[in-house]
């Protein structure tokens, strides 16, 4: 269709990092591994910094798969998150139901979730916010993807997805999700608060090398 060619301009890509050398600004980004490695510390640890060196201005946390005494998570919403006013919250955490699918991808769409200066969306993880929401993971994740992939470019939204791995410790998951990811990371821990992450696809390569 005619309504989705875009011009040369938008299609020359521009890369900045968000939080180097592990975030690209605007970009979808994947973090997948076993229970129990800690994908979610470590992307929290790098949320608290972000917020507290003023990078990002607003952060949607939608968690289905966390445990909410996760101690990074805590800080968080003690330091960055107002019950009593949404508003003033540089933190949102959002448990989904059924239904919040069609609200998130609505507000992306109409530009409310950027009018809300929400510059960075966290899912804890990919395919329990699509159980919770009532959706089909392998339906419905490829046109999703895009989606997020659109809100980058125009924009300028980042994206950080959490996903696991299957039982035999590999990436579990349609080929369009690690297709249509700009970054794409395994995570090993190495100690309480170090890890390592194996870029299996890092479309912000030759700012790398």
């Amino acid at each position: 269709s005619d309504k989705y060619i875009l011009s040369p301009e938008i299609l020359s890509e521009s890369l900045e990092f968000l939080y180097s050398p592990i975030l690209l600004k605007g970009k979808v980004h994947l973090f997948y591994s076993p229970p129990g490695v800690g994908k979610s510390s470590l992307i929290y640890k790098v949320i608290q910094n972000l917020l507290r060196s003023q990078r990002v201005n607003r952060v949607l946390c939608i968690f289905s798969d966390l445990d909410v005494t996760n101690a990074e998570f805590q800080e968080l919403v003690s330091e960055f998150h107002n019950p009593d006013d949404v508003s003033k919250s540089r933190f949102i955490p959002v448990f989904p139901q059924k239904g919040y699918f069609e609200d998130l991808v609505k507000s992306i769409q109409d530009g409310s979730l950027k009018e809300q200066r929400i510059d960075l969306i966290l899912i804890d993880s990919l395919e329990q916010f699509f159980v919770l929401s009532g959706k089909s993971f392998f339906k419905g994740i490829g046109v999703f993807m895009g989606i997020l992939r659109w809100l980058g470019i125009f924009q300028g939204v980042t994206t950080v997805l959490i996903h696991h791995t299957n039982k035999e410790g590999d990436f579990a998951g349609h080929s369009s999700t690690f297709r249509q990811a700009d970054v794409f990371y395994r995570i090993r821990r190495a100690g309480r608060f170090k890890w390592f992450g194996d870029a299996l696809k890092h479309r912000g390569a030759k700012l790398l090398n």
